[in-house]
């Protein structure tokens, strides 16, 4: 069942900006615990061995296992946009699997529109989000 309400405070923290495309990372935390971690790249990722041609993205995120389904996903999307925004990006690209269907319904609730269909290099089906981050 997925939280609308966290009992705590969840922290987004900071971890570090590096690389030759500058990615953020960032802990989701909850009472001390981690519960998911989001990369942010300041431009879209560039070419991947697994991923169809023109399938770069900005956002990378995962939520441990014991805590998926729970409506973390949709939260540390939705504070990963925060920061894209803080970093001047106006609109920001995320891959999901078709058959990921939890990811697809975190990237909607967030304002996610798919912009592409494409079977990767195994022949699983991709979809190509955009997500509007407004001024």
């Amino acid at each position: 069942m997925e939280k609308e309400n966290f009992e705590s405070p969840l922290e987004l923290v900071h971890l570090n900006t590096s690389g030759p495309r500058p990615t953020s990372q960032f802990d989701l935390i909850e009472d001390g615990k981690k519960i998911g971690m989001l990369q942010l790249r300041h431009t879209l990722s560039g070419k991947s061995d697994a991923m169809p041609e023109g399938f770069e993205s900005n956002v990378y995120y995962e939520i441990e296992s014991e805590y998926q389904h729970s409506g973390y996903g949709k939260k540390i999307l939705t504070l990963g946009l925060d920061e894209a925004r803080k970093i001047g990006l106006t609109e920001v690209i995320l891959t999901c699997y078709e058959d990921n269907i939890p990811s697809q319904k975190i990237i909607e609730a967030n304002g996610g529109v798919v912009i592409n269909n494409q079977l990767d290099k195994e022949g699983a089906m991709v979809r190509l989000y955009k997500i509007n981050l407004g001024k």
